[in-house]
């Protein structure tokens, strides 16, 4: 474990890091599982607002994934049921705690669990957990909306960022996988080894 990757988990907040949580509720004897884990949640995302239901779900598929999961979550509760500042309790876990801690972020914030595949050619262990709820979403979404389609007038995404000097496009190419970027940028036809990778034929990439 790396110290980056505890102070990723730190920076991960969507509200102030300095933010008190009152997380001796994480050790209530009377909460149950689902209540530990979406407490446990909210202190490693920075956000008191998770959605239950989402939780559940996260859980259920991490604790079929990860050996020791209840335990590793009892052990992980006991450091974060203590009240005090977001940070420094992320900072007194062990490299252990803070690896596993990184397992329960992941899903919050990419909206599914394991490694999706671009191709047909590999296997994909990748679980759905969440789309609305997913926290990188979140965290951008008065400036960046969720990709699926275009909140504005058709191409309003077309204008460069300032100072970015945006390459020559045609205006008539619909099909990627018969052309594609040759040369200083010149549009070419496709050859056959690249469209077979764009085609998810083969995971060879073109040299």
């Amino acid at each position: 474990m790396s110290v980056s990757r505890r102070q990723l988990l730190i920076a991960l907040a969507t509200v102030p890091p300095s933010a008190l949580f009152l997380a001796p509720a994480i050790a209530t004897p009377q909460k149950t599982e689902t209540d530990k884990f979406l407490k446990v949640s909210q202190v490693i995302t920075g956000n008191r607002h998770l959605n239950k239901t989402i939780a559940q779900r996260i859980e259920n598929t991490l604790e079929k994934r990860i050996p020791d999961f209840a335990s590793r979550l009892e052990s992980l509760a006991s450091v974060l049921s203590v009240s005090g500042d977001r940070d420094d309790l992320l900072r007194k876990l062990t490299a252990s705690q803070t690896d596993f801690a990184f397992e329960i972020a992941k899903p919050w914030y990419l909206g599914f669990i394991g490694t999706p595949k671009g191709d047909a050619l590999n296997d994909d262990d990748a679980e759905f957990v969440t789309y609305l709820h997913a926290q990188s979403y979140e965290l951008v979404k008065d400036e960046l909306p969720r990709p699926g389609y275009p909140p504005k007038a058709r191409g309003w995404w077309k204008m460069p960022p300032p100072n970015m000097e945006p390459a020559q496009m045609p205006d008539d190419i619909s099909d990627w996988t018969v052309q594609q970027n040759g040369a200083h940028g010149h549009i070419v036809a496709a050859d056959e080894e690249w469209r077979a990778y764009a085609l998810g034929q083969t995971d060879i990439k073109p040299s």
